[in-house]
């Protein structure tokens, strides 16, 4: 932001009498500092003239004022140099405080007459150099500033078309919106030069991606050192999306609303961690992975995503949505590279969890048949969806890179509630981040810089205590890099400095693990089975419960659960299944095929004992297990403590 200064401009020449008249004048240059005097950096002495670098607003009458008084006083010419947002302003234009003048003289036989004309309504600003590795191009990055409304826009313009007349000067019209007559575009061509002739420009390297730079010391978009390269993307999706990263509302408000939101339940904590884990991956050495999570409408868990991502910016802009083509997904995540990539409702087949895992994208032709650079990124995705993606992700590889988790992230004290409570609580909470978002994830990449150095050690020690012989090696992986997350964010944010909770929430969850690959069919079949419940819950009737859904699919009467065959047949053969499988599930007394009544209509059902679900099937293999049940069997030593605050 520019900070404009007002000073009395006799003031501050009666000083810089004062000052002066104590030097000896010589051919050195000599810098004198006034730090007691605002609106004035330094005074550089030389033999024949002044220079006075001011950072403050001044008229043409004061401009003249102090070259006239320095003239009389000292004999001396000087010059003027107006330092405005870090830029020399170049001798012969002025910023005033609604715009650009340009010093214009008109000579006459007898005088010389000078006066100031407004050429722009902007102030114009060239903030550094930058190169552009991906595309071999070194561009300008530029901003456009309104004294009046005190806004700004930064855009880049490559170097080839600055001091050309027409494309600088197009540039500058449609892409910073400066205002100027068709008469003055010379002008302004010939200031955009001389600002970059007579101020050193500092230098930028680009990225055509958000996260970090090659040794991970600088992370976009919060840094000032690198820039995204904009040079493709005519569509401008980068460019709005990289404002969706502008923090919005206050720090202090959100991390109370955040632990208010977390307050005892482990899978919004989980959640939160893992968005802040995906910057950290890079630095660990783990690959790309993906975790889906999912469970029935109403959980909450697209609410506690949406929350993990309004720590970086707003949820909105930076979410994608499970309608997007798996194409247009995968160049997003391109985009986002170490930052979190978020899902909502994913659909089948939107997404290619090998390729995420496999961390680059396909390699392309551009149109003169030569062979592009292919994308690359290495983060966490994140989707939800109502019932798991394992069935969409049965190859090894495939395993090997996904996790899924079903999550209630419904708070403790609404859990009894009625749902219009649970529906006002989740619309407080999607109202909040709407306007608050963006607070926490320059202060945690920072802090990411600062433990760089010990970051393997403490993902070491937290990866030794989640150990599991019996647990896929490559979620453990998983587990431990958003536990270490939850460690940091934990100090950082809330002053928690407790790596011993970070470690049993990372145990709680490794519990929950589901090992896919060694389910034999029958497991996999009934667990289908009861997702398909878990999803339609609302559609079941239960004996004592008015029911009021306008479809039936079956109903419970104490542990046991009828199912309507059509249903239930239609959605395993969606999953995949063979419906006269079943056959292997009776035989092996996993779940009843009988005539039952369900609204005194008499048919064939198919009806699961819930009793049974944990007397003959290892408990670990079901995904309704709550982070409490895993507590209980890993007992009182590995107990932590609920995230309370």
């Amino acid at each position: 932001m520019i900070k404009i200064v007002a000073k009395n401009v006799i003031s501050l020449i009666t000083i810089l009498n004062k000052r002066i008249n104590s030097i000896r004048l010589g051919d050195e240059k000599v810098y004198l500092e006034f730090d007691n005097i605002k609106g004035l950096y330094n005074v550089t002495l030389k033999e024949k003239a002044v220079i006075v670098y001011i950072n403050k607003e001044i008229t043409a009458d004061e401009r003249e004022y102090i070259k006239n008084t320095i003239k009389n006083i000292y004999n001396r010419e000087s010059i003027i140099k107006i330092t405005l947002n870090d830029s020399i302003i170049p001798d012969g234009f002025i910023y005033d405080n609604l715009g650009i003048l340009v010093r214009k003289e008109k000579v006459t036989p007898k005088n010389t007459y000078i006066h100031y004309v407004r050429i722009s309504d902007k102030w114009l600003f060239i903030k550094s150099k930058v190169y552009s590795k991906y595309h071999d191009i070194y561009q300008f990055e530029i901003e456009s500033f309104d004294p009046v409304t005190k806004e700004s826009r930064i855009e880049l313009c490559s170097a080839e078309t600055i001091g050309k007349w027409g494309l600088c000067v197009s540039f500058l019209m449609n892409s910073l919106a400066v205002n100027t007559n068709e008469e003055f575009k010379k002008d302004l061509t010939t200031l955009f030069t001389r600002i970059s002739s007579e101020n050193e420009i500092p230098d930028k390297i680009t990225i055509p991606y958000m996260g970090w730079n090659e040794n991970n010391t600088e992370f976009f978009p919060y840094s000032d050192k690198l820039n995204i390269d904009f040079t493709g993307d005519t569509s401008k999706y980068l460019k709005n999306t990289i404002k969706a990263f502008q923090p919005k509302g206050e720090i202090n408000k959100f991390i109370n609303k955040l632990k208010n939101f977390i307050n005892d339940n482990y899978d919004s904590d989980f959640i939160i961690s893992e968005k802040f884990a995906a910057p950290l991956i890079d630095i660990i050495g783990i690959r790309s992975f993906s975790i889906n999570y999912y469970g029935k409408s109403g959980t909450f868990k697209s609410l506690a995503n949406k929350f993990g991502i309004a720590c970086f910016g707003d949820p909105e802009k930076l979410s994608s949505s499970g309608g997007h083509t798996k194409l247009v997904l995968m160049e997003k995540l391109a985009k986002f590279h170490n930052l979190p990539f978020y899902i909502d409702e994913i659909k089948e087949e939107t997404i290619d969890i090998y390729g995420v895992g496999n961390e680059s994208g396909r390699q392309r032709l551009n149109k003169n048949a030569q062979i592009m650079e292919s994308v690359t990124w290495r983060t966490i995705m994140s989707c939800t969806s109502e019932h798991s993606m394992e069935k969409d992700s049965n190859k090894e590889g495939e395993i090997n890179r996904v996790i899924c988790l079903s999550v209630d992230c419904v708070p403790k004290n609404l859990k009894n509630l009625d749902d219009f409570s649970k529906e006002e609580f989740a619309r407080d909470n999607y109202l909040f981040i709407k306007n608050n978002y963006g607070q926490l994830g320059e202060l945690y990449i920072q802090e990411v810089i600062k433990l760089k150095p010990i970051l393997n050690n403490i993902y070491q020690e937290i990866l030794n205590n989640i150990y599991d012989k019996n647990k896929n090696k490559q979620h453990l992986y998983m587990i431990a890099s958003i536990s270490l997350a939850n460690y940091i964010y934990r100090k950082l944010f809330f002053d928690i400095d407790d790596i011993n909770y970070s470690i049993k929430l990372g145990k709680i969850f490794v519990k929950k693990l589901q090992d896919i690959e060694n389910l034999d069919s029958d497991i996999k079949m009934l667990r289908t089975i009861m997702e398909f419940y878990d999803i339609n819950e609302n559609a079941f009737k239960i004996t004592g419960k008015e029911f009021k859904c306008n479809y039936c699919y079956g109903a419970v009467r104490e542990d046991q659960i009828y199912f309507i065959l059509n249903p239930l047949k239609e959605y395993l053969e969606k999953k995949g299944f063979n419906w006269n499988d079943k056959k292997s599930l009776i035989d092996r007394n996993l779940i009843e095929y009988k005539n039952a009544r369900i609204d005194n209509d008499l048919k064939k059902r198919i009806i699961v004992n819930t009793s049974i679900l944990t007397k003959n099937t290892n408990k670990t293999l079901w995904d309704d297990m709550t982070p409490e049940g895993i507590i209980n069997e890993l007992g009182d030593n590995d107990l932590p403590l609920p995230p309370k605050f």
